[in-house]
């Protein structure tokens, strides 16, 4: 057990998606660099830290299955979202596995939620959907948007019923203008009353020193 108020293999790195669990510890991802593999890590209410799994190249949006059995991480440069088979009671992983394997070119997955059913949502970076998975990791549903860069989704509201879906905008520098102008909308946070419910996110509880 280790603790400190950094982890030292991401000193020339950066995390890139966290999530808690229902006990108040955080599962932080940590990018590959071109010496490193991308690593996942758990850190514990009292500020230490544990490797869970490595080997990753984007580590990015995860999420618990209504259960709390397993915790879902997607690894965006394989198009691939593993499954894990996760212990409420220590916080361990074990049992990695691919769960869902994204055709290339129907965009990069990106972050991730839950539903009450145990569905999973998938963001779609540079594919311009959200697509719904059921528990089998079989597409059962895809939300077309009208911006390519799709970037999250999550579920709000009082009901936990209205779906939440954000994109970004292009390389203003790079991208074409008349790319810019046909995605006049990019960067917006778009929203639609769903017959599904979401659940909320859990808070981290990390205690230091």
């Amino acid at each position: 057990m280790t603790q400190t108020a950094e982890i030292p293999v991401a000193r020339k790195s950066r995390f890139n998606d966290t999530i808690a669990d229902p006990e108040g510890r955080v599962y932080s991802g940590i990018m590959a660099t071109e010496t490193n593999d991308g690593y996942l890590y758990r850190i514990d209410r009292d500020g230490s830290y544990h490797l869970m799994a490595e080997g990753f190249l984007i580590p990015n949006g995860m999420g618990f299955d209504a259960e709390f059995e397993h915790l879902y991480i997607t690894d965006s440069d394989r198009y691939l979202i593993y499954q894990f088979d996760y212990d409420l009671a220590t916080g361990n992983l074990s049992n990695q596995k691919p769960f869902i394997t994204v055709p290339e070119g129907s965009g990069v997955p990106d972050g991730l939620t839950i539903d009450t059913k145990g569905y999973l949502w998938s963001a779609r970076w540079g594919g311009n959907r959200v697509v719904r998975y059921n528990r089998e990791g079989e597409e059962v549903m895809k939300i077309d948007l009208p911006v390519q860069r799709v970037s999250c989704v999550t579920f709000g509201g009082l009901n936990y019923d209205t779906l939440y879906i954000s994109t970004a905008q292009g390389d203003k520098a790079t991208t074409d203008v008349r790319d810019r102008r046909s995605e006049i909308s990019a960067g917006n946070i778009f929203y639609l009353d769903v017959t599904f419910t979401g659940k909320p996110e859990l808070l981290s509880n990390i205690l230091l020193d």
